[in-house]
């Protein structure tokens, strides 16, 4: 008799070991997040970019073919700006896993394709850009990783969102996905992180506060270049153009480019796959390749707009 319950516990161990694989085996991976940290500093929240890591994505919710990325000495995905380059303007674009580039290899990320358009045109300086996006990072975490930055000579910075970015998420929730027990129990960790990524869609007061936030980061460093570079309309048409005139009124340049980048978005366009990643959760190279050229080609503008404009003001003076 008891030889018989030693092999039915055994039999009911193996059963659950073979249950705790099986479920294992099926959440979606978290390998994507390996290079992320769990950060307290100011100029950090919740988490950042490990430096010197090498990741691969293969979906946050759903599969997606494994696809690797590095980050760089400093934390950041790109190439290190080469010290023996001429003088060069450095221009940091901050946003969150979109601009990151999960799912595309660091040749295939929009700043290649940014740098390449920008380095076509004669300019006077040399215009080096830099990929500072940080997975999850609203708009309030992206102006306090602004700070780390600009310590480091960065001389301007484009600020990307769309309307989930002038949310915010929760620091707390990430904070638990970086616990022993949930490194340990993968079902745990996919539960936290499912947690940590909630992004309700903020009201109208939420959104305003963010831009308030901005605008006011920017008085405070007026030696700096800000942009804010919108994806998607920030409401209806009305709402919109109202928010994009109140910002460029602050000093803060709006770089809009919901109009160029209307063939990204499902809800507005039905072929938007064709630039999406399989699983849909992000863009592929196409989409990168035409979110560097649009950006760039809008920032040319508004550069070249910008000093017409101050040309004709000093000849007003004389």
């Amino acid at each position: 008799m008891a030889h018989v319950r030693r092999w039915g516990l055994w039999s009911l161990l193996l059963a659950f070991v073979a249950c705790w694989i099986g479920v294992q085996a099926s959440l979606p991976s978290t390998r994507a997040w390996d290079c992320l940290e769990a950060s307290n500093d100011i100029d950090a929240p919740c988490w950042r970019l490990k430096p010197d890591c090498d990741g691969l994505f293969e979906g946050f919710g759903r599969p997606h073919a494994a696809t690797p990325y590095t980050t760089n000495a400093l934390g950041f995905r790109g190439t290190l700006p080469n010290q023996a380059d001429p003088p060069t303007r450095r221009i940091g674009v901050l946003g969150a896993s979109t601009l990151f580039g999960y799912g595309v290899t660091d040749t295939q990320t929009w700043r290649v394709h940014a740098q390449k358009q920008v380095d076509r045109q004669p300019e006077r300086e040399r215009i080096r850009w830099l990929n500072l996006a940080v997975a999850g990072y609203d708009l309030r975490k992206q102006i306090a990783r602004a700070d780390h930055h600009r310590k480091r000579g960065v001389d301007g910075f484009i600020f990307v969102v769309d309307v989930p970015l002038l949310g915010e998420l929760d620091c707390r929730s990430w904070w638990r996905t970086q616990s022993p027990a949930a490194r340990l129990i993968a079902p745990l960790r996919w539960w936290y992180l499912r947690d940590a990524l909630k992004m309700s869609r903020p009201d109208t007061a939420q959104v305003e506060a963010a831009l308030r936030r901005l605008v006011d980061w920017r008085r405070n460093h007026p030696d700096v270049d800000v942009w804010l570079a919108v994806l998607a309309p920030l409401g209806d048409k009305s709402s919109h153009q109202q928010q994009v005139a109140n910002v460029n009124s602050s000093g803060v340049r709006v770089l809009d480019l919901s109009d160029r980048l209307a063939m990204t978005d499902p809800g507005r366009n039905p072929a938007a796959a064709d630039y999406l990643l399989d699983n849909e959760e992000g863009w592929n190279a196409k989409g990168h390749d035409m979110l560097g050229r649009a950006l760039a080609d809008v920032w040319m503008a508004d550069v070249a707009a910008l000093a017409a404009a101050t040309t004709a003001t000093g000849k007003g003076d004389r």
